[in-house]
């Protein structure tokens, strides 16, 4: 990829995640409840922050399956049954919050 792609590419991804951040992510909050939502939040992140720990960036397909399995399965265990893309949300939301500080 040539510079210009990989600019173009980037501040794609920016305009997405701010778009999941300030519509899809409260959107899904109040779909799922208050209380779930911060337990699950929380799940993604331990798993996020962990999954950053013992993968390295290569190794982003790996650590992303891990993430995604790790909340599924906590999202099951509270009875919350959740899609490919409500994970890819919540994961793209906690991931842009951590960045942010």
């Amino acid at each position: 990829m040539n510079e210009l792609t990989t600019v173009a590419l980037k501040c794609l991804i920016m305009i997405l995640t701010t778009a999941i951040t300030t519509v899809l992510v409260p959107y899904f909050r109040s779909k799922i409840g208050e209380e779930k939502w911060a337990k699950l939040q929380d799940y993604t992140i331990y798993a996020v922050r962990y999954a950053e720990q013992i993968y390295t960036p290569e190794e982003w397909a790996q650590k992303k399956k891990y993430v995604y399995g790790y909340v599924l399965t906590r999202a099951e265990d509270m009875g919350m049954p959740l899609t490919e893309q409500d994970i890819d949300i919540l994961v793209e939301g906690v991931v842009n919050m951590i960045k942010k500080g």
